[in-house]
């Protein structure tokens, strides 16, 4: 999807073509969803309530439409999917209206009961991972946002304006927990650049050794090595008893091998 590379221009034109404007019409709600995306993105802040009040109408025509949740039908997981995403899109612009305010006041927002809320709002754990990428690539826009508007703020005030790292290291948790282990590495590699404190590092390096546990010979003997390379004076008793743990598992395995 063009919106999950920030090719708003793409999403723009899409929007405009005859065959979404056809598809509008006839009340599909995820066109209607990339209208608000568009909106955000092209700072029409106003524009969004009403915008997401007329998705949601769309979306709960479409439940009513669908048979009863105990019918065994699986079309209800999908819709409710779209629910969570609707909920994240109305509360991104209450955080661009803060950030847009507290920006030209050289000021920072409070964003901590948000971003906390995001962390317990999350699909469920067996949800495909594009459940869960559709939802986390959202917020790593807004993320994004944040830091661009705020850029001028100090690290430390910085960093607790956004969630990044536990963002994807959840992601990559999820994703290795379904076997998708490229996929977790993919999310961790999103932290390259990303500054975090010392419990974030600590997660994120505990990820990484994991998504190599049950590969290959090659690739456990690459996890752990990470192991054997790492740092531990940045480290806790019980972080450092987590990998000196990890690394009897990993020898283990391999010895097995």
């Amino acid at each position: 999807c063009a919106w999950k590379n920030r090719d708003w221009e793409k999403v723009r034109s899409l929007c405009s073509s005859p065959s979404i404007v056809a598809a509008l019409e006839t009340g599909d709600f995820e066109v209607k969803m990339s209208e608000i995306f568009l909106a955000i993105a092209d700072g029409k802040l106003s524009e969004v309530e009403n915008l997401h009040a007329q998705t949601a109408q769309l979306c709960l025509y479409k439940w009513r439409l669908l048979p009863s949740v105990f019918s065994g039908c699986n079309a209800h997981t999908s819709l409710l999917h779209h629910f969570h995403r609707l909920i994240d899109l109305k509360e991104s612009g209450q955080i661009m209206v803060e950030t847009s305010t507290h920006s030209n006041g050289k000021t920072c927002p409070d964003l901590k009961n948000l971003l906390s809320a995001w962390r317990y709002r999350l699909p469920n754990d067996f949800d495909l991972i594009s459940y869960w990428e559709d939802i986390f690539q959202w917020r790593f826009h807004m993320f994004t946002a944040i830091t661009t508007n705020f850029h001028w703020a100090e690290q430390g005030t910085l960093a607790s304006l956004h969630d990044r790292p536990w963002t994807a290291i959840r992601m990559a948790k999820t994703a290795r927990k379904q076997g998708l282990q490229d996929v977790a590495r993919l999310s961790l590699g999103k932290l390259t650049d990303c500054a975090m404190d010392v419990s974030d590092a600590f997660s994120k390096l505990r990820e990484q050794i994991l998504s190599y546990r049950h590969g290959s010979d090659e690739q456990r003997t690459g996890g752990l090595n990470l192991v054997n390379t790492t740092n531990l004076s940045y480290f806790d008793a019980n972080q450092k008893g987590e990998l000196f743990r990890l690394k009897a598992e990993f020898l283990e395995s391999l010895k097995g091998g």
